[in-house]
């Protein structure tokens, strides 16, 4: 577990779940955007204009703390982590996986009771950042990338 010793202050909690909260935002308001993205793409495929295309999900973390940016060896301005690879916005993805809680933490745990959303879920259990750099998150940038795929075959 993440910095098993670290002390939840209610400054830290209330951090946490103001950044719980704008990703799920966040969560809600690309996804309407990112199904018309993909009904879009396979409408170009149909009419054969591409002839596939991928999408990729990153998350990048930045942080406006001196110490942190240190931490992880960035200038301030640059994200000091990125998360990629994983599939937020899929075409396959059903209404119930932007509502469900994703919080796995055991019961005891200072936030054990919060409703975490997906992209919290990942930055806290799948990603390797501590709740220090999740403390010291200032600004989260979200990306579609789009890859066009053209195929010639010989």
């Amino acid at each position: 577990m993440k910095n098993e010793n670290f002390i939840f202050s209610q400054t830290h909690i209330n951090r946490i779940r103001s950044l719980n909260h704008k990703l799920k935002t966040e969560e809600e308001r690309i996804r309407p955007f990112a199904m018309q993205l993909i009904d879009s793409l396979k409408k170009q495929v149909q009419e054969k204009q591409i002839d596939d295309f991928n999408i990729q999900q990153h998350l990048s973390f930045f942080s406006n703390n001196t110490a942190c940016n240190k931490r992880h060896g960035v200038e301030e301005g640059d994200p000091f982590s990125e998360e990629k690879g994983f599939l937020l916005f899929g075409e396959q993805t059903e209404d119930m996986f932007y509502s469900d809680n994703w919080n796995e933490l055991p019961k005891g745990h200072t936030l054990a009771d919060e409703l975490f959303c997906y992209s919290m879920h990942c930055l806290v259990f799948h990603g390797s950042l501590t709740w220090q750099d999740i403390i010291d998150i200032d600004e989260v940038w979200i990306e579609l990338k789009v890859d066009y795929q053209f195929i010639s075959i010989h």
